[in-house]
């Protein structure tokens, strides 16, 4: 960002106290958190938090919050024995990648582990 005059530190956690911040965490389910990033998130301007993870809001698309981010994998749970599939790559996503797997790890999907939004050309 910074060939926009932006400057944005280095870590997830320091990223995640740019700009305006939105705080997440107060709100009870994934669908009102959804609907609380559809309403305020711009695209391209914002950040998802969630610990150690910093996504890029890219817009809704066929009524879908679209991230962009670097990802090692998806958690996994398998006869309660904790596994990933591996990605690893950058990837577009949507909050919920992984929720079509059988094994998927539901309590560990994007949207449920989101803190906070932030919108870094607004103060």
């Amino acid at each position: 960002y910074s060939a926009f005059g932006i400057w944005l530190p280095r870590n997830s956690s320091q990223q995640s106290k740019v700009g305006l911040i939105i705080d997440l965490k107060q709100y009870d389910n994934s669908a009102d958190k959804l609907e609380a990033i559809k309403a305020e998130a711009k695209p391209f301007e914002t950040l998802l938090y969630r610990k150690g993870h910093i996504l890029l809001y890219l817009g809704i698309y066929d009524g879908k919050v679209l991230v962009m981010h670097n990802m090692w994998g998806v958690k996994t749970v398998d006869n309660e024995v904790s596994g990933r599939n591996i990605v690893g790559k950058t990837v577009v996503s949507t909050l919920s990648i992984g929720e079509h797997l059988k094994n998927i790890d539901r309590e560990n999907l994007l949207i449920e582990n989101i803190e906070s939004m932030n919108i870094i050309t607004q103060r």
